[in-house]
């Protein structure tokens, strides 16, 4: 019989992957301003932000890649859902056209 161990399974990475293209530059320099202050508050780490993006399958074309980094999935949530980053967000939504997902991994 295999048990699982609660807490490595509460600290499970997760990680939110969204891809961006921002119509307004100032806009997007304001949400820059406080974007990573307030990530790095809920254990988040910018991995990736580029518009380098290789597509080896598909017909999706991304325009700007970001991978952030959370120590779990709850960590995220509680991030995205947070009363810092909301102001962020709906900016992001108004002026950015976006797609974005989580996802929990197992290290």
């Amino acid at each position: 019989m295999h048990i699982t161990n609660p807490i490595r399974m509460s600290h499970m990475p997760a990680y939110a992957i969204a891809d961006v293209e921002w119509h307004d530059e100032t806009q997007h320099a304001k949400e820059a301003e406080n974007f990573f202050q307030i990530l790095e508050k809920y254990g988040g780490e910018f991995l990736v932000a580029s518009n380098d993006v290789k597509v080896f399958e598909g017909r999706w074309k991304p325009r700007t890649l970001i991978i952030i980094k959370f120590p779990d999935m709850k960590a995220l949530q509680a991030w995205y859902d947070s009363k810092e980053y909301a102001p962020l967000l709906a900016m992001r939504l108004k002026y950015a056209d976006s797609n974005a997902v989580a996802v929990e991994t197992k290290e």
